[in-house]
């Protein structure tokens, strides 16, 4: 029982070993792709095959009869016999299993590597195509499709000159052609449409192949290169537009290296400096230079170059090929580390119209400069010419009021002085108007309060105003500081002008003067706004605009009812401005006119006194002390004035007729003060009182020196103090100012 068992076993293997066999077969020529009856199967073992079928036939016998011992009894095979048949067939049965699985992995590596190769084919970034000899499509894989923006279907069977745009067909059928007759690969680079009408750029790669049926075909590799003509393109225009660009400004462009030696020129030098680029090119630098430029050029060079990135500019003269130089601004840029460049990147910019315009703008200046100087200095000498006269009329005038004079002579002083008042503020005017074109006007800074400020002002035309019935009105906001500091005299002037011009323009009804603060500026500044309001005549809004213009007048007609030099407002708005204000004239319902204006002050905040701006009340006082003084003035109507003041208050008055005379008498008496005109023949004022501080030094003396001129700018006053003056009276004299100048430099001294 355990042989046929044994033998039911073996017969099973063999059984499996045949069937594994069989279905090796039919996976072999499965994958060589032939059926069983085309390929002959392949004996391994030659001679094994017959008697494995007899093996195999006899152990079925025996597996139906069930007797072991006929296996035992066989009369052809002994047990032993058809054991060693049996391992054989075993040992094929494994050799047979062994080539299945080696002709598996063979087919799976066959399969993966035709899986790969048409992956790669058809998802390839260039587009493949195969044409036939009359240019059909034959294949195309999915890129091209893609590339063309449609599915393969619609490529296969069509012509492919359908996808080459009419400016390129000649292109294309020029490459076939090419093809065809030599056989050789050709490129060329051309336009193909998409489905949906847009063109991109490709470059086709074309070979020529036969197929399977020895017929010629031409296979097409098509690679976009849109973005690279794109780019191309916008290179080229770039590059064309740099280079018109070059050619067209007034820049040079140049490189120079670290020898010296230019290594470029943009092709624009010869339009502005007449050289050839190619003649420059490979020359020494300093042939463009001018001469005595050069060392100035080549340290500016030296310096660029040790320092990498440096960026540079100097002015030198370019010398041109014809020999003219000319003034150049030339920029250079140390550009060692960048190998396109390997030196200076220099920009030549001519600047000779530049430099023409500053001379001509500089003469023009001096020019001007001049001319303002001369219109200045003729100014002060008018002003100084009559002033000095005015002086000596003033005064007179003032002398003869305080005498015994009948009513008819008292009206016949007042018309005078009236007058002379008018005509000193024209002057005043004109000088102001000077000063202020020329920039010499300046503001002082004194403590001053604002009540009694406008109401002086006010106190000047309340009587003129009352003539004519108009009132004026005060009206000064409580919060306005006590004490402010700043420039009480030109506000004072301001105010006065604006007052001035509401007097003169309203014949009834009222003026109205306000003030009050304004928007806070900080650092105890404050700014104050003024309002002056009238009911007068009113100026037409097509006037407002020139109001502020310099001899402007609302009504400039040769009838004009109303005088006047047209400087009032232009002036105003100049000393506002310099007080850091502005002036406008505001809309008014009904008649009249509303000027309003701003000013920025300094607030104080001591509790200290308040120096007194007015000197007046003090020359109202008795003078009951005598005083020594030397007077230096040439002119014969000023002493005479000088001595009937002496003489009313008791001066002891010694006069020097120049300041030569005026030094010399110092040096043998004392006096209380000296009393000095500017303007003298032989030594004048000014060096008078520079002798006069250089005497007195070595013997710790100082007499007081009071300035009297008819130079009444305010650098006239500066070069007084200056000079070593201690006070300026302007001509004309205010007798009451000259008494309190003098009480007040001769108290000091004595205390």
């Amino acid at each position: 029982m355990r042989a046929i068992s044994m033998q039911d076993n073996l017969g099973t293997e063999a059984e499996g070993s045949r069937m594994k066999h069989n279905e090796a077969d039919a996976e072999l020529d499965s994958s060589l792709g032939s059926s069983a009856e085309q390929t002959p199967r392949m004996n391994v073992l030659p001679g094994i095959a017959e008697q494995e079928n007899s093996l195999r036939v006899h152990a079925e016998q025996v597996l139906q009869k069930e007797d072991s011992r006929s296996l035992e009894a066989s009369p052809d095979n002994s047990f032993t016999e058809m054991k060693n048949l049996l391992h054989e067939l075993r040992v094929h049965q494994i050799e047979l299993e062994m080539q299945n699985e080696e002709l598996k992995r063979a087919r799976e590596e066959i399969e993966d590597s035709r899986s790969r190769y048409f992956d790669l084919y058809e998802m390839a970034p260039t587009g493949y195509f195969t044409l036939n000899d009359n240019g059909v499509i034959l294949e195309a894989n999915l890129t091209a499709a893609g590339l063309l923006g449609t599915v393969r279907s619609d490529l296969i069977g069509r012509p492919f000159s359908r996808f080459i745009p009419r400016e390129d067909q000649d292109l294309y059928y020029s490459l076939r052609r090419k093809l065809l007759e030599s056989s050789e690969p050709q490129n060329c680079e051309l336009q193909v449409m998409k489905k949906d009408g847009s063109v991109l750029w490709v470059c086709l790669a074309a070979l020529l192949r036969q197929n399977a049926e020895n017929l010629p075909v031409c296979r097409i590799m098509a690679t976009d290169i849109t973005l690279r003509r794109l780019s191309e393109e916008a290179l080229q225009e770039s590059e064309t537009r740099h280079k018109a660009m070059i050619a067209n400004i007034s820049d040079v462009i140049g490189i120079i290296g670290c020898d010296g030696i230019i290594r470029y020129k943009s092709s624009n030098v010869e339009k502005y400096f007449g050289w050839r680029p190619e003649e420059l090119v490979g020359a020494d630098y300093r042939v463009i230079v001018h001469p005595d430029d050069q060392e100035l050029v080549q340290t500016a060079f030296l310096s660029i170059l040790t320092t990498p990135g440096t960026e540079k500019m100097i002015e030198f003269r370019y010398r041109c090929k014809d020999g003219i130089c000319r003034a150049i601004r030339l920029s250079a840029m140390n550009l060692l580390h960048d190998p396109a460049i390997g030196g200076m990147l220099v920009n030549y910019h001519d600047i000779s119209a530049q430099k023409r315009a500053e001379a001509e703008l500089r003469d023009a200046k001096e020019a001007a400069e001049a001319a303002n100087d001369a219109q200045r200095q003729f100014l002060a000498n008018m002003s100084h010419e009559i002033r000095t006269p005015m002086n000596g009329y003033m005064g007179m005038l003032q002398l003869m009021e305080q005498t015994q004079l009948t009513d008819e002579q008292k009206e016949y002083v007042r018309i005078s002085k009236v007058s002379t008042n008018a005509l000193l503020v024209i002057i005043n005017d004109i000088l102001d108007f000077a000063k202020l074109k020329a920039g010499k006007m300046g503001l002082e800074k004194r403590l001053f309060s604002l009540k009694p400020l406008v109401d002086d002002v006010v106190s000047l035309f309340r009587i003129s105003a009352a003539k004519t019935g108009v009132s004026i009105e005060v009206c000064l906001a409580e919060d306005i500081p006590a004490t402010l500091s700043g420039d009480p005299f030109r506000l004072r002037q301001v105010l006065s002008n604006l007052i001035g011009n509401a007097v003169k323009f309203t014949n009834a009804g009222w003026i109205r003067v306000s003030a009050g603060l304004s928007d806070a500026v900080g650092d105890q500044k404050i700014k104050l706004s003024f309002l002056v309001e009238d009911t007068g005549i009113g100026i037409p809004e097509d006037r407002w605009h020139t109001l502020f213009r310099m001899f402007s007048q609302a009504d400039d007609s040769d009838t004009r009812k109303y005088g006047g030099t047209g400087l009032g407002l232009a002036i105003s708005k100049g000393l506002v401005e310099m007080m850091n204000g502005e002036i406008w004239l505001q809309k008014k319902e009904g008649a009249g006119s509303c000027f309003r204006f701003t000013v920025v002050l300094d607030e104080d905040s001591s509790a200290g006194g308040m120096e007194k701006q007015s000197v007046s009340n003090c020359g109202a006082q008795k003078i009951t002390m005598k005083r020594n003084l030397l007077l230096a003035e040439d002119d014969e109507m000023s002493i005479k004035l000088m001595q009937y003041y002496a003489r009313r208050v008791g001066w002891n008055l010694t006069l020097a007729e120049n300041g030569k005379v005026a030094a010399d008498l110092l040096l043998q008496n004392r006096y209380d003060a000296i009393l000095m005109d500017v303007q003298m023949p032989g030594v004048d004022g000014l060096t008078a009182t520079r002798m006069i501080r250089k005497v007195e030094e070595p013997m710790n003396r100082h007499t007081p020196i009071i300035a009297m001129t008819a130079y009444a700018m305010r650098s006239d006053r500066e070069r007084c103090l200056n000079a070593g003056m201690d006070d300026y009276l302007p001509k004309p004299l205010n007798m009451e100012d000259l008494f309190a100048a003098v009480e007040k430099w001769c108290s000091r001294r004595q205390a």
